[in-house]
Protein backbone atom coordinates (compact mmCIF):
# COMPACT_ATOMS: atom_id res chain seq x y z
CA UNK A 1 0.00 0.00 0.00
CA UNK A 2 2.99 1.98 -0.24
CA UNK A 3 0.86 4.21 -3.17
CA UNK A 4 -1.96 5.14 -0.56
CA UNK A 5 -5.24 3.84 -0.76
CA UNK A 6 -7.03 6.00 -2.79
CA UNK A 7 -6.57 4.09 -6.04
CA UNK A 8 -8.30 1.10 -4.10
CA UNK A 9 -11.53 3.09 -3.07
CA UNK A 10 -11.88 4.60 -7.03
CA UNK A 11 -11.48 0.94 -8.07
CA UNK A 12 -13.86 -0.81 -5.74
CA UNK A 13 -16.44 2.24 -6.79
CA UNK A 14 -15.80 2.04 -9.94
CA UNK A 15 -18.57 1.05 -12.41
CA UNK A 16 -18.35 -2.95 -14.25
CA UNK A 17 -21.12 -4.16 -15.66
CA UNK A 18 -23.36 -1.66 -14.52
CA UNK A 19 -23.07 -1.26 -11.16
CA UNK A 20 -20.79 -0.55 -8.79
CA UNK A 21 -17.78 -3.00 -7.96
CA UNK A 22 -18.91 -3.37 -4.71
CA UNK A 23 -22.42 -4.07 -4.86
CA UNK A 24 -21.57 -7.56 -6.34
CA UNK A 25 -19.29 -8.44 -3.44
CA UNK A 26 -19.87 -10.35 -0.64
CA UNK A 27 -17.98 -7.93 1.37
CA UNK A 28 -14.98 -5.96 1.45
CA UNK A 29 -12.43 -7.42 4.47
CA UNK A 30 -9.72 -4.39 5.29
CA UNK A 31 -6.80 -5.95 7.54
CA UNK A 32 -4.03 -4.19 8.62
CA UNK A 33 -3.36 -1.12 10.79
CA UNK A 34 -1.65 0.84 8.10
CA UNK A 35 -4.03 2.73 5.96
CA UNK A 36 -7.19 0.45 6.56
CA UNK A 37 -9.30 3.83 8.75
CA UNK A 38 -8.00 5.89 5.90
CA UNK A 39 -9.69 3.30 3.12
CA UNK A 40 -12.83 2.79 5.57
CA UNK A 41 -13.56 5.81 5.20
CA UNK A 42 -13.10 6.72 2.06
CA UNK A 43 -15.03 4.12 0.87
CA UNK A 44 -17.84 5.27 2.79
CA UNK A 45 -17.66 9.12 1.98
CA UNK A 46 -17.64 6.92 -1.81
CA UNK A 47 -21.42 5.39 -0.97
CA UNK A 48 -19.95 1.99 0.11
CA UNK A 49 -22.38 0.49 3.34
CA UNK A 50 -21.25 -0.06 6.05
CA UNK A 51 -22.54 -3.42 6.07
CA UNK A 52 -20.35 -4.35 3.33
CA UNK A 53 -17.24 -3.36 5.11
CA UNK A 54 -15.58 -5.62 7.52
CA UNK A 55 -12.93 -4.99 9.37
CA UNK A 56 -11.27 -8.43 11.09
CA UNK A 57 -10.77 -8.52 14.25
CA UNK A 58 -7.40 -10.30 15.53
CA UNK A 59 -9.62 -13.67 16.57
CA UNK A 60 -11.36 -13.22 13.24
CA UNK A 61 -8.06 -13.48 11.43
CA UNK A 62 -7.45 -16.78 13.81
CA UNK A 63 -10.46 -18.14 12.70
CA UNK A 64 -9.70 -17.96 8.98
CA UNK A 65 -6.68 -18.90 8.92
CA UNK A 66 -8.08 -22.18 10.52
CA UNK A 67 -10.73 -22.52 8.06
CA UNK A 68 -8.45 -22.07 5.23
CA UNK A 69 -6.78 -24.96 6.51
CA UNK A 70 -9.07 -27.54 7.53
CA UNK A 71 -10.95 -26.38 3.94
CA UNK A 72 -7.61 -27.28 2.17
CA UNK A 73 -6.88 -30.40 3.85
CA UNK A 74 -10.74 -31.85 3.59
CA UNK A 75 -10.12 -31.02 -0.35
CA UNK A 76 -12.99 -28.45 0.01
CA UNK A 77 -10.84 -25.56 -1.96
CA UNK A 78 -8.51 -25.48 -4.37
CA UNK A 79 -6.63 -22.91 -6.38
CA UNK A 80 -5.44 -22.63 -10.27
CA UNK A 81 -2.36 -21.78 -9.82
CA UNK A 82 -1.46 -17.70 -9.05
CA UNK A 83 2.43 -17.22 -9.05
CA UNK A 84 2.50 -14.89 -6.26
CA UNK A 85 -0.19 -17.21 -4.02
CA UNK A 86 1.90 -19.99 -4.86
CA UNK A 87 5.20 -18.33 -3.41
CA UNK A 88 3.34 -17.28 -0.30
CA UNK A 89 1.82 -20.76 0.54
CA UNK A 90 5.29 -22.51 -0.12
CA UNK A 91 6.92 -19.68 2.55
CA UNK A 92 4.05 -19.25 4.83
CA UNK A 93 4.58 -20.33 8.75
CA UNK A 94 2.70 -19.77 11.42
CA UNK A 95 2.46 -17.17 14.11
CA UNK A 96 0.53 -16.68 17.06
CA UNK A 97 -2.61 -14.87 17.28
CA UNK A 98 -4.57 -15.48 20.85
CA UNK A 99 -5.25 -19.11 20.76
CA UNK A 100 -4.95 -19.48 16.98
CA UNK A 101 -2.68 -18.46 14.35
CA UNK A 102 -2.04 -16.49 11.38
CA UNK A 103 0.71 -16.37 8.41
CA UNK A 104 4.62 -14.87 8.38
CA UNK A 105 7.06 -15.38 5.94
CA UNK A 106 9.64 -18.43 6.75
CA UNK A 107 11.90 -16.09 4.79
CA UNK A 108 13.22 -12.46 4.41
CA UNK A 109 11.80 -10.42 1.51
CA UNK A 110 8.80 -12.93 1.07
CA UNK A 111 5.11 -11.38 1.67
CA UNK A 112 2.70 -13.79 2.58
CA UNK A 113 0.08 -11.57 2.62
CA UNK A 114 -1.84 -13.24 -0.03
CA UNK A 115 -2.52 -16.37 2.16
CA UNK A 116 -4.32 -14.48 4.53
CA UNK A 117 -5.96 -12.04 1.75
CA UNK A 118 -7.63 -15.70 0.43
CA UNK A 119 -8.09 -16.80 4.15
CA UNK A 120 -10.26 -13.85 4.83
CA UNK A 121 -11.88 -13.81 1.42
CA UNK A 122 -12.69 -17.52 2.26
CA UNK A 123 -14.02 -16.97 5.97
CA UNK A 124 -16.08 -14.08 4.69
CA UNK A 125 -17.70 -16.09 2.29
CA UNK A 126 -18.63 -18.84 4.52
CA UNK A 127 -20.12 -16.54 7.52
CA UNK A 128 -21.65 -13.14 5.82
CA UNK A 129 -24.85 -13.22 6.47
CA UNK A 130 -25.36 -10.80 3.45
CA UNK A 131 -27.42 -11.79 0.53
CA UNK A 132 -27.72 -15.88 1.67
CA UNK A 133 -27.73 -18.34 -1.45
CA UNK A 134 -26.84 -15.67 -3.56
CA UNK A 135 -23.19 -16.30 -5.28
CA UNK A 136 -21.11 -13.20 -4.84
CA UNK A 137 -17.19 -12.97 -4.80
CA UNK A 138 -15.80 -11.90 -1.97
CA UNK A 139 -12.76 -9.07 -1.87
CA UNK A 140 -9.65 -9.36 0.44
CA UNK A 141 -7.04 -6.62 1.50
Amino acid sequence: MRGGTGWLADWLTAEKNGAERWRNAIGIIIDGRVGAPTLVNSLIDKGVSKRVIVVPRPSDVADACSMLEQAVNDHGLTHFGQPLLDEAVGHAKHRKIGDGFGYEPSMENIDVSPVEAVALAYWNVKTSKRHPGRRAKAVAF
